[in-house]
């Protein structure tokens, strides 16, 4: 995404917040999180009897499809037990729609130049 895209999406995300109450965040400390994560690079939206993930190789490899869909239910309550313990963690917080507009508000500037620098280094 665009540093203007990725920007839209987060209001658009703020203006979803708003509407719909149950649109939770959860933010995972990298820090406080043991193992090497670096490539760790997953998008999944999640219910209890399906999920969705980002086919993120797609972007690099060209593979299809964009999205899985997993509907066996041993792995879509696998995963809901792991992400449930993973939030309730020491190393996962919860943001507010509040919350995240005073963070954009007070260091929104900064994420938006640190993107711009990113994106001139791949650029490179």
């Amino acid at each position: 995404m665009s540093i203007e895209q990725r920007k839209e999406h987060f209001f658009n995300v703020i203006r979803l917040m708003k509407k719909n109450k149950n649109i939770k965040i959860y933010i995972i400390d990298g820090e406080k999180v043991s193992g090497d994560f670096k490539e760790f690079n997953i998008g999944i939206y999640l219910n209890q009897k399906k999920f969705f993930i980002k086919n993120y190789a797609r972007f690099f490899k060209n593979l299809e499809p964009f999205i899985h869909t997993v509907i066996d239910k041993n792995l879509v309550d696998g995963v809901n037990e792991f992400l449930e313990n993973l939030k309730n963690g020491d190393n996962c917080r919860e943001y507010t729609v509040e919350e995240l507009e005073e963070k954009w508000n007070n260091y929104g500037s900064m994420f938006l130049k640190i993107m711009e620098i990113s994106s001139e280094n791949v650029e490179d």
